[in-house]
């Protein structure tokens, strides 16, 4: 076996005794439910079951995976639910410009996430002149629908809201809130208009209306559609959840990249993958230097002839037009004659007649006449070029 099948094979018991180390005390990652109010989660939190009511129903749901700005279209509603990701203090200034060039913004709030002490809608609620305020729901609390158009048809309501809204006092205006659902008194749904272009802030306080485990409850889907609906497009905010554009933990190559790093399989493949690295790493030392450049292709002679017949045409040149035939002809005839083509034109032909070789008198004479000849007309070149021609083929190969 070769030295480098030897080690090839090293290499590869290698990766599979560490395959196997790793399937022995590699660390499992443990399943945990996705409690991000995202249309992608499937988990109880999720608002996956509401993109897909809002899309069977023909409401043109869209998901956006970049921050929005006061430059984009204003005819739709943007959902805003929970955001797991902060939203920033330029990212917050361009929704509330965007909502006064005419969108319809609808903040969905609740409780603060895992690991934090506020909610993360506070930012965007104090840009609106709002607070979030926790309530306590009694047993005979009923919820109230204030707007006449959400409230047709409608039975029963299953929503254990634990959070409202109110206006912020301490702000003077304080703002105009419209109670669209409340329970008590408290204000669960509200809406607050803004701009000379129609633009309108919907402010849900508790997300469990809208979420995967509430929303085949009752009367809960409807309520929610009829919240949502309104403009030709509903888009949901998927930026501050998490996902991006151009790919992140929650794309494809983040996913895979997590598989490789963070399961045996995955942490296979790459032990696999380093150890035909070794391999080839050792090997490419046999390589050699590397070959050189090729030269570039030579072009046919027929290529160049007709060059330089041109280029002779043009010029007039029939004289040196005849020369140049004429010492192709030495050059070719000289080796087979034992005369050397370095001898002038008029010496070459003596040296040639002597041989006394048949054609060898004609050849002769046409080289003189092609290396004495003075100006002439087109035809008379035609005329000489052809017996030079003529005389050495002859010479060359007999015949007439």
């Amino acid at each position: 076996m070769t030295s480098a099948k030897w080690e090839l094979a090293a290499a590869l018991v290698l990766a599979a005794a560490l395959v196997a180390l790793g399937a022995a005390f590699g660390a499992a990652k443990t399943d945990k439910a996705d409690a991000r109010r995202s249309t992608f989660n499937d988990s109880r939190g999720g608002l996956h079951a509401l993109h897909l009511i809002l899309d069977e129903c023909g409401a043109n749901p869209r998901r956006v995976m970049s921050p929005i700005s006061a430059a984009d279209p204003a005819d739709r509603t943007l959902v805003l639910a929970q955001p797991s990701v902060p939203v920033t203090k330029r990212e917050v200034a361009q929704l509330v410009a965007w909502v006064d060039a005419g969108g319809r913004l609808v903040i969905v709030g609740g409780g603060a996430q895992v690991g934090s002490f506020e909610s993360s809608t506070r930012a965007l609620l104090d840009a609106f002149g709002l607070v979030q305020e926790p309530i306590v729901r009694l047993a005979g609390d009923q919820l109230r629908i204030e707007d006449e158009r959400l409230r047709a048809d409608l039975r029963l309501i299953d929503w254990p809201a634990e959070w409202a809204v109110a206006p912020d006092h301490r702000q003077t205006p304080p703002a105009e809130l419209v109670p669209l659902v409340t329970t008590d008194g408290r204000c669960l749904v509200g809406r607050i208009a803004r701009g000379d272009a129609g633009g309108e802030v919907v402010v849900v306080g508790d997300a469990r209306l809208l979420d995967n485990a509430s929303l085949a409850k009752e009367d809960n889907a409807v309520l929610a559609l009829r919240l949502l609906t309104g403009r030709a497009t509903i888009a949901f905010d998927e930026f501050h959840q998490g996902f991006r554009d151009g790919g992140g933990e929650d794309h494809l190559a983040g996913v895979l990249a997590a598989m490789l790093t963070g399961t045996w399989p995955g942490r296979a493949v790459l032990l696999v993958a380093l150890a035909g690295g070794v391999f080839l790493a050792g090997a490419v030392f046999r390589f050699g230097a590397p070959e050189p450049d090729a030269l570039p292709p030579r072009r046919a002679l027929a290529e160049h002839a007709e060059a330089l017949g041109r280029i002779l045409e043009t010029a007039g040149a029939r004289v040196e037009a005849l020369r140049i035939l004429a010492a192709g002809a030495v050059r070719v005839v000289g080796p087979r004659a034992g005369i050397s083509a370095a001898l002038g034109p008029a010496e070459f032909a003596n040296r040639l007649r002597a041989t006394h070789a048949p054609g060898a008198d004609e050849l002769a004479h046409a080289i003189e006449r092609a290396t004495t000849a003075r100006a002439m007309r087109d035809s008379g070149l035609l005329t000489a070029a052809a017996d030079l021609a003529a005389a050495k083929r002859r010479y060359l190969h007999g015949g007439r």
